[in-house]
């Protein structure tokens, strides 16, 4: 899969495929650019959603969300339009 190249300072934590940066969290490698802004981290249906996604290390995804709510004090909460 295809490396994505990060300015090593902005990481603050990898979690396999996912990183979390000082903005949100971010995948390291897979076929696309995804980022998550960190005042979306609060919508509940994001690990739903990119278990979706065949590319996806949903166990990675899941640790790097989970510590990025707690590093940034984000609630989930429901609601919320999946664009």
């Amino acid at each position: 899969m295809k490396q994505r190249h990060w300015n090593r300072r902005g990481i603050i934590r990898e979690f396999g495929q996912w990183c979390v940066t000082s903005w949100g969290v971010a995948n390291l490698y897979g076929p696309c650019s995804y980022e998550i802004d960190r005042e979306a981290l609060a919508n509940v249906w994001w690990s739903e959603h990119m278990a979706d996604k065949r590319w996806v290390v949903r166990e990675d995804f899941d640790r790097a969300l989970a510590f990025a709510r707690k590093r940034f004090n984000v609630r989930a909460k429901g609601g919320g339009v999946l664009w």
